[in-house]
């Protein structure tokens, strides 16, 4: 017969063993997830080889500047093999009796070829000028170059800003608008192009674009809100740590600094090697030296500020000192990424871009053994596995969510990145980290503020009448400085952005819980975005918060 205390103790029963089954299946998930979930290392020095190689290239490329592209803003001396006639640079004067009288250089040299006070534009007397010189290959006016990279610089670092605002203010919508934005430029690109020059390259690579432009909205329109929910979890954070936005801010200036020197650094050692008598092979070792070194150096800038962020957002995931202006989870993070953790930044500037390279190459050359017959295609195969096999390796390694590893917890390059390749694999998100939506929509707003920027420095160019070189080409080389100077000012600031986001992912899939309690609306609206775009991903975070949760319920 039915007894109604009987039933009771049933349901009690039950009660208990569903909840030593979430017992013990929270358990299983901690012991999953043990080995890969990042710990806080002891602050001590890592990967110090290559902080000390990377000052070693550092000293040499300041070296080359101060020794050889002073020749660029020094006065030249009779019998020199490198003239400067009032702040111009030529790159390949003959000496000896085909050398120019030196007194048309002194007699230049006191004068202001571009300067506003005159009545002859900058490039009319930049042209009469080389005019009457024999010999002369390149001339380039270092000095206006400097003004309008510096104008332009500033300009740069505003309109970033100004962009980061505006991000911040439509995060929810900010892929919706971008990607239409993108379509309305390349279709305005394309008309303007038929109405102005019809038969030039113009509108053909406008119609390419908006086609690109189209193609690419329709490919990844169902995955915006699994980015826009990780976006809007990355700018909560950094609206909640603007200190981070002022270290960008400082490393813009350092890095437009950077370029402008290095600029000189190479046209120096390009007129060096002119008058030496070595090879060409080791010419070719040199530049190839020096374009390393640029873009090492500009990477480890990149990287400073991509550490520093990973840090503020884990501090900004745990409400680790929320309530100070200056958190010191940031500050921690900037000081690991300019001392204990700068060799473990060097070396992934220096190995992870190209490490990245070979990885989309051999992503066509991996093999696929259905229909292999024949000995010779299995030789051809075992060879395709044997690449894509080590440069898999190599990536498992050198990849950019190592960098957030080092920011969080103070890893080595490599612990860092064996470490966070784990874990997007116990997760089963190998396949959602490789989504690049983020990354592109930035890239497309870095563009644009290239694009704005030369635009600017083609203006300034207008107004003052600047001439820059004997190509006789001052708007478009006012308008290349431009947009180099928009696209290197505006990455760094961007950067904040995708590191942050990289952070999210990364605390997400280890500190779900943390992320729930601190932030319970932004961490289910994630887990929605999720489950839409990625069915299944969330089983693991939802068990281990409904635990949590269950356990809060019963102390209370």
């Amino acid at each position: 017969p039915f007894i109604p205390q009987h039933f009771g103790k049933w349901m009690e029963g039950q009660r208990q063993s569903s909840s030593r089954k979430m017992h013990m299946r929270h358990k299983s998930v901690e012991l999953f997830m043990k080995s890969v979930k990042g710990t806080e290392q002891p602050m001590r020095c890592r990967d110090v080889f290559f902080a000390l190689l990377f000052f070693a290239q550092l000293a040499a490329v300041i070296y080359a500047g101060i020794t050889f592209g002073t020749n660029a803003i020094l006065p030249g001396q009779e019998g020199s093999e490198i003239f400067n006639v009032g702040g111009y640079f030529e790159a390949s004067v003959p000496t000896g009796s085909e050398a120019t009288d030196t007194d048309s250089f002194d007699n230049v040299s006191g004068g202001n070829p571009f300067g506003t006070d005159s009545d002859v534009s900058g490039q009319q007397f930049l042209d009469e000028t080389i005019g009457g010189l024999k010999g002369v290959s390149v001339f380039v006016s270092y000095k206006n170059v400097i003004k309008v990279a510096s104008a332009c610089g500033a300009f740069a670092v505003t309109l970033s800003a100004l962009a980061l605002v505006i991000m911040m203010i439509i995060a929810r919508r900010l892929i919706h608008v971008a990607l239409v934005f993108s379509i309305g430029l390349s279709f305005t690109w394309g008309t303007v192009g038929i109405g102005l020059s019809p038969k030039s390259f113009v509108p053909i690579t406008g119609i390419i674009a908006l086609a690109l432009s189209i193609g690419y909205a329709f490919v990844v329109w169902d995955r915006i809100p699994f980015a826009s929910a990780n976006l809007l979890a990355a700018l909560s954070g950094i609206r909640d740590n603007p200190i981070t936005v002022f270290i960008a801010f400082l490393f813009q200036g350092l890095a437009l600094w950077w370029n402008i020197f290095f600029t000189f650094a190479v046209i120096g050692v390009f007129d060096w090697l002119q008058t030496t008598q070595l090879d060409s092979n080791m010419c070719i070792l040199i530049y190839v030296g020096l374009g390393i070194s640029y873009y090492w150096t500009f990477q480890v800038i990149l990287h400073i500020v991509s550490v520093t962020t990973a840090g503020a957002i884990g501090g900004w995931w745990h409400k680790e000192d929320a309530d100070s202006c200056c958190p010191k989870p940031v500050w921690r993070a900037f000081f690991r990424s300019i001392f204990f953790s700068f060799g473990s930044v060097c070396l992934g500037s220096l190995f992870v871009g190209f490490v990245q390279i070979l990885r989309m190459i051999t992503e066509n050359i991996r093999p696929n053994r259905d229909g292999v017959l024949m000995c010779l295609q299995e030789c051809i195969v075992c060879v395709q596995e044997c690449i894509v096999g080590c440069v898999d390796k190599m990536s498992d390694i050198f990849n950019p969510w190592a960098f957030t590893y080092v920011g969080l917890y103070g890893y080595s390059f490599k612990e860092a990145g064996h470490n966070a390749t784990e874990l997007f694999k116990t997760r089963g998100w190998a396949k959602i980290i490789n989504d690049d939506l983020i990354p592109n929509v930035l890239f497309m707003v870095s563009i644009v503020i290239g694009g704005v920027t030369g635009f600017f420095g083609q203006l300034i160019q207008e107004n003052a009448n600047f001439g820059f070189s004997s190509e006789h080409r001052p708007g478009l080389t006012s308008f290349l400085i431009g947009l180099c100077v928009g696209l290197v000012v505006s990455s760094v600031l961007l950067t904040i952005i995708n590191s942050a986001e990289r952070a999210v992912i990364v605390c997400f899939a280890g500190s779900p819980v943390e992320f729930h309690e601190n932030h319970t609306e932004m961490s289910n609206e994630m887990r929605e975005a999720w489950r839409e775009v990625w069915p299944g991903c969330m089983d693991i975070n939802d068990m281990k918060i409904s635990y949590a949760m269950g356990d809060a319920g019963d102390s209370v």
